[in-house]
């Protein structure tokens, strides 16, 4: 059986357009307030930032046995219905979606279709859940707008 990527979150979120993923990618991690340095090699790596070291879907998942949320029995579950409706990641509404695609496709195809979606279509740079314009070329990209942040 082949080891499922590490960009592929228990929940469906493709921890490749992460801030902080992208930042270890690039740079080795992002230095955090307090001068601490988050890095993250993905959702099931063992390098992790606290919060996704301690998420309650991933230890749920992991405890099951299942590969994806969208495995359960009892998915969607009020855990993953909270994550899934949270204001502050508009991202995290897709993950449905993602998840179902995975379930109909596999996880290599819904990966590779994760990496052309985050990616810019003009100079190929990996870009964030946040990156409306790329930071390299300043073309458009498919991010979502921060919360509490002006268009």
């Amino acid at each position: 059986m082949t080891r499922i990527d590490d960009r592929a979150a228990y929940c469906g979120l493709f921890c490749g357009a992460c801030p902080v993923f992208l930042a270890t990618r690039a740079e080795g991690g992002l230095k955090a307030e307090g001068g601490a340095l988050l890095s993250c090699d993905g959702c099931r790596s063992e390098r992790l930032p606290v919060w996704c070291a301690q998420c309650s879907l991933k230890t749920c998942a992991r405890k099951k046995e299942i590969e994806f949320c969208g495995d359960c029995g009892q998915y969607p579950c009020a855990d993953y219905a909270g994550f899934r409706d949270s204001a502050d990641y508009p991202y995290h509404s897709e993950c449905p979606g993602y998840l179902s695609s995975i379930k109909a496709e596999g996880w290599k195809a819904w990966l590779e279709s994760m990496e052309r979606m985050w990616s810019c279509a003009e100079c190929g740079r990996p870009a964030s859940w946040w990156d409306r314009i790329c930071p390299s070329c300043r073309s458009a990209m498919p991010g979502f707008q921060k919360p509490g942040t002006e268009q």
